[in-house]
């Protein structure tokens, strides 16, 4: 279970110290429960932007991604990813952190290409499916990006195929025996903010 607050945001450290879960229906009694840090391994694709707009920032980004890395659970498994026009795998799910970091820092901008944000989350929560088995195994997406899905940066012809409506459907589907990706979007922008899809 994940504790939140009234407007929906996770508490990192809630201090329970005891809890009962309560079936429904009449004739079930509460059932003492154990409060412990989860000890499943938790799957994070750490999704990162590597199109032209990026050239300016991707130094701030690899070191963000850093920061998750240092700051992730022991039982934290990551795979990078780079995505502009193409989806990149440079590192495949691993415990391995230096492996993590040693991939985060061949992350490049990639002058003159586009950004197919859809297509590459999309595609980063299939990975996820095919990579988790079993129900108690967490999983996460950390998504790096600049911008909004487009081809040419003042064009907004879309780079993706898939849509804002395809990802958020396979991030929370409608088949209740499929898990919910969380997407934690590290959005960057510029003093206007018009470069970024909020």
């Amino acid at each position: 279970f994940t504790v939140t607050d009234g407007n929906g945001r996770p508490i990192p450290n809630p201090n329970i110290e005891s809890a009962t879960i309560q079936l429904l229906g009449p004739n079930n009694v509460p059932v003492p429960a154990i409060v412990e840090d989860p000890q499943t391994p938790v799957f994070i694709t750490l999704l990162i932007d590597g199109s032209g707009s990026m050239q300016n920032v991707i130094g701030d980004v690899r070191a963000a991604a850093q920061s998750a890395i240092n700051s992730a659970p022991p039982t934290a498994h990551f795979a990078v990813i780079q995505f502009n026009q193409d989806f990149t795998i440079l590192q495949d799910f691993t415990d391995d952190h230096n492996r993590v970091k040693n991939a985060i820092n061949q992350i490049e901008a990639v002058p003159n290409r586009g950004t197919c944000l859809y297509d590459s989350v999309y595609n980063a929560i299939n990975l996820l499916d095919d990579r988790i088995q079993s129900q108690e195994e967490r999983r996460a997406i950390i998504l790096f990006t600049d911008g909004k899905d487009q081809l040419r940066v003042g064009d907004d012809a879309p780079c993706s195929q898939q849509t804002y409506s395809d990802v958020i459907n396979a991030a929370r589907p409608s088949d209740i025996t499929r898990p919910i990706t969380p997407i934690h979007t590290i959005g960057l922008f510029d003093a206007s903010g018009s470069n970024l899809n909020e």
